[in-house]
């Protein structure tokens, strides 16, 4: 694949819903198979021929993550984002945004656990429909009211977003993991009042968001009893 390409990983959040597991230790750091979680993201992206720089953005305990990229073998790949106070996630995508002058830039919580191929991931996006600027991942949760649900057309354009929804609903849910073509990028730049990708931006791309969809594995972290899942079914297995 000759086209070169950008990575964001989101890092800086404090994981308050892991506690006491983030008490000492960054959610992006949190063990999954005896390695830290966002090693998994390290590793997937480096081994993708294009990739030209992985960003990650830290607040919450970076001296930690700090640390961990010196001694990392891709760490000549990697730049850290030090975010003294929290800038939100279409925050710091609009800070980077200068910086991102390739076709398209990968973007991802770094507090997901996820498998699948980054290639074939990028394939979808190079292969997306004419009018969409986004490639989004989605997933089948466990708990549809935990998350935010995609609704999709016949060729997989999302028409719209169903937040937390009361009733369980089926379909699929939006994984917090993207491709941003370059001229998304540049309107989320001019997206001067936008905080977080989910809520503000996403909306914005109505009709213009290809979902590509994670038939293999993917979950949040994010609280107690999804991070003990996630240890259940990585026992014992690599990432």
């Amino acid at each position: 694949m000759s086209i070169k390409f950008s990575a964001l990983l989101l890092a800086a959040g404090k994981g308050t819903r892991l506690l006491p597991h983030t008490k000492t230790t960054p959610k992006c750091m949190i063990p999954i198979s005896g390695k830290p979680l966002i090693e998994s993201w390290i590793n997937k992206l480096a081994k993708c021929h294009g990739l030209k720089k992985i960003f990650i953005n830290t607040s919450y305990l970076a001296e930690k993550v700090d640390k961990y990229i010196e001694n990392h073998e891709s760490r000549t790949l990697i730049e850290l984002m030090h975010e003294r106070e929290l800038l939100g996630t279409a925050g710091t995508l609009r800070k980077l945004s200068s910086q991102l002058d390739e076709e398209f830039t990968f973007i991802a919580h770094a507090d997901n656990l996820s498998v699948f191929c980054v290639d074939d991931f990028i394939q979808a996006h190079l292969d997306r429909p004419k009018d969409c600027e986004i490639t989004m991942m989605t997933f089948q949760p466990d708990d549809p009211k935990s998350c935010g649900m995609v609704r999709c057309d016949t060729i997989g354009v999302v028409r719209s977003f169903i937040e937390k929804p009361i009733f369980a609903i089926e379909g699929r849910a939006n994984g917090a993991v993207y491709i941003f073509s370059n001229t998304a990028i540049k309107r989320v730049r001019d997206m001067t009042w936008a905080i977080d990708l989910s809520t503000d931006v996403l909306p914005k791309f109505i009709g213009k968001i290809f979902a590509w969809h994670n038939q293999t594995y993917h979950r949040d972290i994010g609280t107690q009893e999804s991070y003990a899942k996630a240890l259940k079914d990585f026992e014992n297995k690599e990432i």
